[in-house]
């Protein structure tokens, strides 16, 4: 009675086994133990069968055949069951080796992302605001919001640089198309915004400008803004009801209107 008894515990600790992924060290354990139990328990009856005499043995003839069966197979689960445990703990032994290996080279990332005043932009997904900010600009550019609230990037850029950013994120989050273009805040203090884009994740990078680099992009803005005024004068131009045109300085066509044509 004992022995079946063992047996059913370790039938269902095999059924376990298949079933439940995540506690498959502890249920391989319990296999090993309830397969010791049976074999202790197979070696004691053992004996007191073999007391019995010979009456016993004309009665059961197989008895004895059938727990040796029994020990044997309980010992041969006993040594799956300690390599199953061996395997198992080296696998989870490479695994902790694999995720400290993870956490060092993203606290290295991290590293590199904070060793210059900067703020880091991701997207992940289809979403518009940004997945994860990360970074500090460390006072260097007074945006007036936090770092959390930087993803609102109404809250701190002027219109035109709102409208100029929103199409370069646009494009490059759906063609990939890098970009690296001048910033101006609210509070007049020109920023560069960097864009990349790889493996279907899109950052954009905000560093403080200064010295030739503030000169750059401060003449590259100059001409971005100037050159979407001439495109809005344009337009107004070509409402006009009546022929406008623009010569050079030997008096050759460079622009006309759509009442000249």
């Amino acid at each position: 009675m004992f022995s079946c008894h063992v047996r059913s515990r370790l039938s269902r600790a095999c059924w376990g086994l298949k079933t439940e992924g995540p506690n498959r060290l502890t249920l391989v354990r319990k296999i090993g133990a309830t397969a010791a139990v049976l074999v202790m328990a197979q070696a004691f009856c053992l004996p007191a069968r073999a007391q019995t005499g010979a009456q016993a043995i004309a009665l059961d003839g197989n008895a004895g055949s059938y727990a040796m069966a029994t020990l044997l197979l309980s010992a041969i689960i006993m040594l799956w069951a300690f390599i199953a445990v061996r395997r198992l703990n080296s696998a989870r032994t490479r695994d902790n080796a694999r995720i400290a290996s993870l956490e060092g080279e993203l606290n290295e990332a991290e590293a590199v992302i904070n060793s210059e005043p900067s703020l880091l932009f991701i997207w992940r997904s289809d979403a518009e605001h940004p997945d994860r900010i990360a970074g500090d600009l460390r006072g260097t550019v007074r945006l007036g919001v936090t770092r959390e609230e930087a993803g609102n990037f109404s809250a701190w850029l002027d219109e035109e640089s709102l409208t100029a950013l929103t199409e370069a994120l646009s494009v490059l989050r759906h063609t990939g198309t890098a970009f690296n273009i001048a910033l101006k805040t609210l509070a007049g203090e020109l920023v560069e915004a960097d864009g990349r884009a790889a493996g279907g994740v899109a950052t954009m990078r905000i560093r403080p400008l200064a010295g030739e680099r503030r000169d750059t992009k401060e003449l590259m803005f100059d001409v971005r803004r100037l050159g979407k005024q001439v495109e809005q004068l344009s337009a107004v131009l070509d409402q006009a009801p009546f022929p406008i045109f623009l010569r050079d300085d030997d008096s050759r066509l460079v622009w006309v209107n759509q009442q000249y044509l």
